[in-house]
């Protein structure tokens, strides 16, 4: 169990959840901005990000499907910094996606 306190602003999140097939996935998130605008629209990634990424699909596909969605409720100037990493318990793997400018994904043993 982990916890998030805010100093004095909000926009950012974390969350993790177990996947169907056993794996854990853990997500970071960082909304441009500063108030209860940036707060929601974390909340509106978070709501997504479990949407996508329980359905059974790859991580990129998710990850995809997760930008299409957050496109169209993010206004002009806004952006999100997200990264995703599928951890296999017993398993030193990690499969890590970033949404980051020119960011690619890495395969981690």
């Amino acid at each position: 169990m982990g916890t998030n306190l805010p100093i004095r602003r909000v926009g950012d999140y974390y969350d993790w959840h177990l996947l169907a097939d056993g794996k854990v996935l853990v997500v970071l998130a960082d909304v441009t901005g500063h108030g209860i605008g940036p707060a929601l629209l974390a909340s509106v990634c978070r709501a997504y990000a479990r949407a996508n990424f329980r359905v059974g699909t790859g991580l990129l596909e998710a990850m995809e499907q997760l930008n299409a969605a957050l496109a169209e409720d993010i206004g002009e100037g806004r952006f999100v910094t997200f990264v995703a990493a599928v951890c296999t318990p017993g398993n030193s793997r990690v499969e890590l996606l970033s949404s980051w400018p020119r960011a690619t994904v890495s395969i981690c043993t």
